[in-house]
């Protein structure tokens, strides 16, 4: 995909190609703003995933700025592939809904934000990140997998929600190697997660809270 040819674009794209290299967010919300309805949002909030894997690691800079991809309320078609990929930009992704699950299988972002992307499942294994890693709201139908990730200081499941197939109902481990804390995740409306997260760092084991509305996923000592 040639990102200079904005004709190849569609005009969603061309709205984030403007705006990513000036490092300004783009906000497609307009009404039904809830990305676990993602499915039905149209044509001008829709994005290819194979734009956005071109856009990521190298696309354009403007001099004296900083690139980033900012985006609100967008509808990613497409599998989102940035497997074994680098992400030295910014990364904040909010209220978008995922088509297929991305797969950022030990992928290296230095900065990311997922606030309340809904979608199939999020494939992280040996992820590292180079802060936090924010999953805010989080919505998947499927597993979510973030075993051997890398987060040397906080991951954010605050509000995560969970509605897994019963054949794969457990959350994957998430083994978090900190350098200077552990991952803890905070509050979550997941009605049922089992062994969701644990730690390689062995200072926190968290743990699932009794399911429901408002249940927790707390750090106990080990």
């Amino acid at each position: 995909m040639d990102l200079t040819d904005l004709t190849d674009l569609t005009p969603a794209e061309r709205r984030v190609r403007h705006a990513f290299p000036l490092g300004e967010g783009v906000d497609f919300r307009e009404g039904d703003d809830d990305p676990g309805r993602g499915a039905d949002w149209g044509p001008e909030r829709t994005l290819r995933a194979e734009f956005l894997r071109e856009l990521l690691p190298a696309g354009p800079v403007a001099q004296g700025r900083t690139a980033g991809l900012k985006m609100t309320g967008a509808r990613v078609t497409g599998r989102l592939d940035l497997k074994y990929g680098t992400v030295t930009c910014a990364v904040r992704l909010r209220s978008c809904h995922f088509e297929q699950a991305p797969d950022l299988y030990g992928a290296r972002l230095d900065d990311a934000v997922l606030d309340a992307p809904g979608g199939t499942a999020l494939h992280a294994e040996v992820l590292t990140v180079g802060t936090d890693l924010h999953a805010m709201r989080l919505r998947a139908r499927g597993r979510v997998n973030l075993s051997g990730a890398r987060i040397p200081r906080q991951l954010n499941l605050a509000y995560v929600r969970l509605a897994t197939p019963a054949a794969t109902r457990c959350a994957s481990a998430a083994r978090s190697a900190a350098s200077g804390g552990c991952a803890r995740p905070r509050r979550s409306r997941a009605r049922s997660i089992c062994a969701a997260l644990s730690s390689t760092c062995c200072t926190y084991r968290p743990r699932c809270g009794p399911g429901g509305s408002g249940s927790t996923v707390s750090p106990t000592a080990s």
